[in-house]
């Protein structure tokens, strides 16, 4: 072998062996799969769900890891990691070389996850995966929240006409059931919910109005979701106050039907067959002010009952008594602070107006009827004043016979009406034996001064001396009354009127 052919052999055996040496110190860097040892069982996952083919699932998506080759389980479980932007759990379990995650609760939609099996999962025949297995996904479609794009009433808005709705409009359709459920309001405003055709708003109408001057909050929570499901991000909440109107209505004037002049507190002269009116500043709220009005008879704190109407504005208050005030009797007419404008504003002042009826104004029949003198005629005797009261009055007749017949005049400060004589007196005898029946005969009229009818004739027959007798006239509103004048009705007297008397010779 020449000089040639010795470097020749040596040159060979240094590449080879520098070459020897360059394969062992890379082989640590070469993929498993590409070594000999080995490589047909080392573990991988073949097929998973979520993968990287579905990057957006449903929320109730089926979470599995399908490997190669059967798995050491224990391993292959803590190498599992399902991570995401909200919680998640479940529990395991193996369907061969398929290692299930059974979800306890669907995925929260709009939010992304991480599915990781780690490199620690090791196969039976104890070889590691070579590289961590991920997967990314979305449940839904999207991760950003729905939002609330306007909102009426605005947030802070004040001045809201009571019968307003309230309306919500969205960045994307919604699911109306979880909306409705998510909405409130405060004060409680029971209502009803109506939709846009897409799902995107929804007016909400409350099915009485608004409470005058309430501070209103309607909230959404994050219960309202869209329609994959995904929750607004933050609760939603508006502040508004109801009200158009805060001027305090008041009373203009209080008039007495058929007076120019309005009625001043402390005034005589009412008629006792008035109606009043009650003037106000603007538009009232019908039940609210007739609640607050009232009219009460001072000396017993009665109520006088009647009937309320309202002028077609509704700023005037009509109330009419159910009968005629009682005469010369004063009275209080009260409109309560509760008086309140469509508005709900309340009155500025509550009203009191004290007046008493009585005929110093003119009226006829304003006054008590009363009893002038009784006294007994005969027309041949002067006649005989009877006192009015307990005292017994003493009646001179001529002695023609054991009884007698007897003329009693009333004269009265009004003209009377006739048919309410007929049965409203009455004679009884109260003391003595001596014979008589004392039996009505007939009743007439006559007049005197510048009254007609104002003289009421009583005649009884078959009276016996020295008896005492009680004559009563009967009073109250349903006995003796006088004549009406124009609008007015008869008045009538106070009380019974009663008197006593003897007959003699």
């Amino acid at each position: 072998m020449n000089l040639y052919g010795l470097r020749v052999i040596l040159s060979a055996a240094l590449l080879a062996s520098w070459g020897l040496t360059m394969f062992c110190s890379k082989a640590a860097d070469i993929p498993g799969l590409l070594l000999t040892s080995g490589a047909a069982v080392r573990p991988r996952v073949s097929l998973s769900s979520p993968s990287e083919l579905t990057p957006t699932v449903p929320a109730d998506v089926p979470i599995f890891a399908e490997f190669n080759v059967f798995m050491e389980e224990e391993s292959a479980r803590r190498a599992f990691i399902l991570t995401g932007t909200s919680p998640s759990t479940g529990t395991f379990s193996w369907e061969g070389k398929r290692l299930n995650y059974i979800l306890n609760q669907n995925l929260t939609p709009g939010n992304s996850f991480l599915l990781q099996i780690s490199s620690t999962a090791k196969s039976k025949d104890g070889y590691t995966m070579d590289v961590d297995y991920l997967v990314h996904f979305v449940v839904g479609s999207r991760v950003d929240a729905p939002a609330v794009l306007a909102a009426t009433p605005g947030d802070g808005q004040q001045n809201v006409d009571p019968s307003s709705v309230i309306r919500l409009v969205f960045s994307r359709s919604m699911d109306r059931a979880s909306v409705e459920n998510a909405f409130q309001i405060s004060p409680s405003a029971p209502g009803d919910f109506t939709w846009d055709t897409d799902s995107r708003g929804f007016t909400y109408t409350p099915r009485s109005p608004l409470s005058f001057a309430a501070l209103y909050t309607a909230v959404l929570s994050t219960g309202a979701k869209d329609m994959e499901g995904i929750s607004i991000s933050d609760s939603f909440r508006m502040t508004f106050q109801a009200g158009i109107d805060f001027t305090r209505p008041f009373v203009t004037a209080v008039y007495e039907s058929g007076s120019a002049a309005a009625l001043t507190d402390g005034q005589t002269g009412i008629y006792k067959d008035s109606s009043f009116i009650v003037n106000f500043s603007e538009q009232m709220q019908y039940s609210r002010t007739e609640n607050s009005f009232s009219l009460v008879k001072l000396l017993d704190g009665s109520t006088v009952t009647g009937a309320i109407n309202f002028t077609p504005s509704f700023a005037s208050l009509l109330f009419d008594p159910a009968a005629a005030l009682e005469p010369d009797c004063a009275y209080r007419l009260t409109v309560s602070a509760s008086a309140g404008d469509i508005a709900g504003n309340t009155l500025q002042n509550p009203l009191t107006l004290d007046f008493t009826v009585n005929n110093s104004a003119g009226a006829v029949n304003s006054d008590y009827l009363a009893v002038g003198r009784i006294e007994e005629i005969d027309g041949v005797n002067p006649p005989d004043l009877i006192a009015i009261g307990s005292d017994v009055s003493i009646v001179t007749v001529n002695p023609l016979f054991s009884t007698t017949n007897v003329r009693i005049a009333v004269v009265l400060n009004h003209s009377l009406s006739r048919g309410s004589a007929m049965e409203n007196f009455s004679l009884t005898k109260v003391l003595g034996t001596n014979v008589g029946s004392s039996s009505r005969q007939g009743i007439s009229f006559g007049s005197e001064g510048s009254l007609v009818d104002n003289v009421l004739y009583l005649d009884f027959a078959d009276l016996g001396y020295n008896n005492v007798y009680r004559l009563i006239l009967f009073g109250g509103r349903n006995a003796l009354k006088s004549k009406s004048s124009g609008s007015e009705t008869g008045t009538w007297m106070s009380g019974d009127t009663t008197v006593y008397f003897s007959i003699q010779p």
